[in-house]
């Protein structure tokens, strides 16, 4: 009955979704990771004082909306839900071998062994795990040789993968420069999938009519 409601809902909306009791927005409602805000930032532990905590990532401001993927060529190794991450989506890259972790994710709309290109959903971000207080996505990219992006990288282990962490902002415009991508919109020159587009028509404007117009 649920699911019922919920399609008439998302036809009669223009293409939105209802989400605890949120709209999210599937017509151009897909904002990329880099014209989102970041909340906070990739940082590293000091060396020798333990002042500040690290962070492995960088945390996103979206708030229960629809995630575009921002790299093509990946597959989808694992989806589990952690305690801390929530539920989450690992993307491995087969010859690289690069992880690229979403986090924190409210649903997900890919499968193990899924192959994501460039602009597919991936699911609906969230507030799942015990280390979120609010909406928003956890960005994470683990490379197995160090990358000479900035000077912080760290080791990182996570779940059965070990590698090196990076600032994921900065790689992936270093991605997108070192290829020529651009990220303005979800897909630039490539045609909008059919379940992004609205069913319904757009209503013509009504000219106005002469002889309501004030005469001077």
């Amino acid at each position: 009955m649920w699911m019922l409601l919920n399609k008439l809902i998302t036809h009669y909306t223009c293409g939105h979704l209802i989400v605890n009791g949120c709209f999210v927005c599937y017509n151009g409602g897909m904002k990329h990771i880099l014209q989102s805000k970041v909340i906070n930032r990739y940082r590293r532990k000091h060396r020798w004082y333990n002042v500040s905590k690290g962070h492995t990532g960088t945390d996103h401001d979206y708030t229960y909306e629809s995630l575009p993927s921002p790299v093509t060529g990946y597959v989808v190794k694992i989806a589990p839900r952690q305690l801390e991450m929530g539920r989450c989506i690992y993307l491995l890259h087969a010859s690289t071998g690069d992880i690229w972790v979403f986090a924190h994710m409210k649903s997900n709309r890919v499968k193990v062994n899924d192959h994501v290109k460039r602009g597919e959903l991936l699911g609906i971000t969230g507030n799942t795990g015990i280390r979120s207080s609010r909406p928003h996505l956890h960005l994470e990219v683990i490379t197995r040789r160090p990358v000479n992006l900035e000077d912080n990288i760290m080791w990182r282990k996570l779940w059965n993968f070990k590698g090196y962490n990076t600032n994921p902002v900065k790689r992936l415009k270093f991605l997108y420069k070192k290829y020529n991508i651009s990220y303005d919109g979800v897909q630039k020159g490539i045609p909008e999938p059919t379940w992004l587009k609205s069913p319904i028509k757009k209503i013509k404007k009504i000219p106005y009519p002469d002889w309501l117009r004030t005469k001077k």
